[in-house]
């Protein structure tokens, strides 16, 4: 978010800002350019703030039914390539795996076993490991996808969702990573912390530049 767009949004009302996170949440999900969505954003908080001025709410600048003016507002609109939605996984996956490898690690060594941890070597059932890294991965990303589509449904329903979503992959996740995965696995967390900062650092910045290249195409035809 701009500093423009910061600065007009501290001059909104409370409601009109409540009302925009969930147009961007939703329109996060339509899979829109990185860039056409901060100019979508850009035009929204500038019609809210105009609205504000004349002494009218958001929902009576662009109506009560959000969804349909976010389906409207994007329907031409530049979308993110296969390549970018790739990408978008790959940081998904590695950000989630740069906190929990650094996170189980400190959590054995010091509120767990210490004689599963020799340096920077940890030791743990295979299983159970996998199951830890799987379900926040696969929930960090499609189950805040299904939570954000449900952005305008009424209160309390996206989180209940969301979190009925969690806890059966979080069941099916682990059975099935300790059927697969047996015995104990010893790994150095050092290494898989640095390679995957450097996925999600790189997978950022191909991303941003793919979709940068995109939009300057666009806005040149």
């Amino acid at each position: 978010m701009s500093r423009e767009i910061r600065d007009e949004m501290k001059k909104l009302s409370k409601a009109d800002k409540a009302v925009i996170s969930k147009m961007m949440s939703y329109l996060y999900t339509r899979s829109i350019n990185q860039f056409e969505l901060n100019n979508m954003q850009a035009e929204i908080v500038g019609m809210a703030a105009e609205g504000s001025l004349r002494g009218e709410t958001l929902e009576t600048v662009c109506g009560p039914d959000y969804k349909k003016f976010c389906d409207e507002l994007s329907a031409d609109c530049l979308h993110k390539s296969k390549i970018e939605l790739f990408l978008e996984v790959v940081m998904i996956l590695s950000l989630t795996f740069a906190i929990l490898l650094p996170f189980i690690y400190f959590s054995e060594r010091f509120l767990g076993d210490p004689g599963k941890v020799n340096g920077f070597l940890l030791s743990f059932e295979a299983g159970k490991l996998f199951g830890f890294l799987l379900v926040p991965a696969f929930c960090g990303g499609f189950g805040i996808l299904i939570y954000q589509r449900n952005s305008f449904a009424r209160k309390g329903k996206a989180l209940l969702v969301y979190s009925l979503f969690y806890i059966v992959t979080y069941f099916i996740l682990r059975v099935v990573s300790e059927m697969i995965f047996h015995g104990e696995i010893t790994i150095n967390v050092l290494i898989p912390a640095i390679v995957t900062v450097a996925a999600f650092l790189l997978s950022f910045l191909t991303k941003r530049a793919i979709a940068s290249a995109r939009m300057k195409e666009k806005e040149l035809v």
